[in-house]
């Protein structure tokens, strides 16, 4: 939990897309870790993975493209963040209880909505930058 606290600031306070992608990764990765030993099942943390490595690389494919190639500078002005994260308080989840009804409810009649606007706005802007990618004066090429 402070691993994903700490690369959460990082996230926010990045600048660079490049970074924001492997932090963006490093989220995804470490929530879906959780999810699973949580609930001892992989079908559930791989769509996590799937949905948000999948629609968000391809937002930030397309935002990467528009911006100038920067060099990338590592600042030491989260060196004192990163000594404070062993300080921060633990919260221990409880992996042996049975929280798998909490998280279902994800999956719920009233969260359908949601996750069916989630879908097609990921297939809509899917679609979007593959229409994108097929003009001639987009800034993204196909090879």
């Amino acid at each position: 939990m402070k691993m994903i606290f700490l690369i959460s600031i990082l996230f926010m306070t990045s600048t660079q897309p490049i970074m924001m992608i492997l932090i963006l990764i490093l989220i995804t990765l470490n929530i879906s870790l959780l999810i699973y030993l949580q609930m001892k099942m992989t079908w559930f943390p791989m769509l996590i993975i799937i949905l948000m490595l999948g629609g968000m690389m391809i937002l930030f494919l397309y935002v990467t493209s528009l911006t100038p190639n920067k060099k990338f500078i590592w600042s030491n002005k989260f060196f004192p963040l990163i000594m404070l994260t062993p300080f921060l308080p633990t919260i221990k989840p409880n992996f042996n209880s049975n929280n798998f009804y909490t998280i279902s409810n994800l999956l719920n009649n009233s969260n359908t909505l949601m996750l069916t606007f989630i879908m097609l706005y990921l297939l809509i802007t899917l679609l979007t930058i593959t229409k994108l990618i097929h003009s001639s004066f987009a800034p993204l090429k196909s090879y």
